[in-house]
């Protein structure tokens, strides 16, 4: 069984939201799904957006 699995929601087509186990390692691939929502305390931030957040504060 995998380790550090945390809890995300996916969306289903008749409006529906359902909680799914992910391991931390898919959170990268789930993250580019609109369907998918991964709560803000566990969201991959990707190194383009790091450097837009670096920008701002310098």
């Amino acid at each position: 069984m995998k380790k550090n699995l945390i809890k995300v929601y996916k969306k289903l087509k008749n409006g529906t939201e359902v909680e799914l186990l992910a391991d931390e390692s898919q959170l990268e691939a789930l993250a580019v799904h609109s369907d998918f929502r991964i709560p803000e305390s566990k969201e991959v931030h990707s190194p383009k957006k790091k450097n837009q957040e670096e920008e701002v504060q310098t």
